[in-house]
């Protein structure tokens, strides 16, 4: 989980470093190097999307891997095997609850790499 939130935040400082920088020592034309900035911007965004759903999931295993855990230590106990299959109910409405949220932040889904802004 640690793995994929640095791998976030360093995604992030690739993007505002790629969104701030100018290739223009290669003698190319400024729209060739606005188009492959934006292009890596938009990559980028998509792999910011694929690493968000790679930090909800490892997250979510981690938590039902400490229940079920906790649930072979307590197999005998009865009113903490109920509090433990509560829980681990609660957490799966919770994951998915993330889930859509994260897919639903942006309708439609492409929406989230697009650098257009129609509003100004």
């Amino acid at each position: 989980a640690v793995f994929f939130l640095v791998a976030n935040q360093l995604l992030f400082c690739l993007l505002d470093y790629l969104g701030h920088t100018s290739f223009s020592w290669t003698a190319q034309t400024i729209q060739e190097d606005e188009d492959r900035r934006v292009g890596k911007i938009i990559l980028g965004l998509k792999l910011t999307l694929v690493c968000e759903i790679f930090y909800l999931v490892s997250i979510y295993l981690v938590k039902f891997s400490m229940l079920y855990l906790y649930g072979r230590i307590a197999k005998q106990t009865k009113y903490i095997t109920l509090y433990l299959r509560v829980t681990f109910g609660v957490c799966i409405c919770a994951f998915i609850l993330c889930v859509l949220a994260l897919f639903l932040s942006c309708i439609p889904i492409y929406e989230f790499w697009n650098l257009q802004n129609e509003n100004r």
